[in-house]
């Protein structure tokens, strides 16, 4: 009765919930490693060799798990002309299944596991619904516009929370995981030109030696590409120690707005979604 009074709500709910979920992986057969028969016999037995081109896994791959906390409410007010809904969240996944990278030598090159990891998704979800014109019109006009705000975080990794480097020809050639930042942001070596001249290359003022790059295999030469060398040890190359992040792909916001306009028997509907403070890479260019 606190809102007796309170004429123009018509509606209004507190929402609060929280709830554990699994996720399978994607292909029901991943915890197995894969063969190929062959059409050629040995002794009269068919051949079988492993498949190198899917990824290494391990027998106990397993759910992944998600946690998620969620309060909310939704209003309705003005004779339910407006209605707001409203949602924060925070969901936490524990042992994602995903694939990195596995030393070529083996004859794989990449494993699937459940990795020791946790994912933080954290934000809030705003709804607003209206009704712009009086119910007996003929003529109406509906407007709904959502905006969502959501940042994700890595709250620990394996082997005492070490950063990670992987390959990922999804998101781009190279992601780093590291605690306290977003997942799948991009691991780059710094590029500061081309090195045109002898003279413009540095030399170690104690060994009197030139940069080497790719673990000290190829010393720098006129003609290389600048590359920063972040942890001053004398070497770039494909070394985590080198790369730095360079940037986010996940939108901070998203949303959209949502216009129906009807008369009679004819309607119209205009939609437009928008994300934004988000970055996009030139793939073409970074290579």
């Amino acid at each position: 009765n606190f809102l007796k009074d309170v004429n123009f709500i018509n509606f209004l709910k507190f929402r609060a919930s929280w709830g554990r979920s699994g996720i399978l992986p994607a292909n029901f057969y991943a915890p197995y490693n894969v063969w190929n028969l062959s059409t050629t016999t040995y002794n009269g037995q068919q051949i079988a060799t492993p498949s190198y081109e899917n990824p290494l896994t391990v027998k106990n791959l397993t759910w992944s798990k998600s946690e998620q906390t969620n309060v909310g409410f939704d209003l309705n007010v003005l004779n339910s002309r407006i209605t707001f809904i409203f949602d924060a969240y925070r969901k936490i996944d524990k042992d994602p299944i995903l694939t990195f990278s596995f030393p070529f030598f083996t004859g794989y090159n990449s494993l699937t596991y459940n990795v020791p990891m946790s994912i933080y998704n954290e934000g809030i979800d705003l709804s607003i619904s209206t009704r712009n014109f009086p119910a007996h019109n003929k003529f109406q006009w509906n407007t709904n516009f959502n905006l969502s705000y959501n940042k994700n975080r890595i709250g620990s990794l394996p082997n005492e929370n070490n950063s990670i480097l992987n390959f990922s020809s999804r998101f781009f050639p190279y992601v780093l995981y590291n605690v306290g930042g977003p997942i799948y942001q991009w691991g780059q070596i710094l590029y500061n030109g081309v090195y045109n001249r002898q003279a413009e290359i540095p030399v170690n003022p104690i060994t009197g030696q030139v940069p080497r790059y790719f673990y000290g295999y190829i010393p720098v030469e006129p003609g290389f590409p600048a590359w920063e060398d972040v942890n001053a040890d004398g070497d770039v190359g494909i070394d985590i120690s080198d790369f730095v992040p360079t940037g986010d792909p996940n939108p901070r916001f998203t949303g959209g707005v949502y216009n129906d306009f009807s008369y009679h028997n004819f309607s119209l509907g205009i939609l437009a979604t928008f994300t934004f403070k988000r970055d996009i890479i030139n793939t073409f260019k970074s290579n």
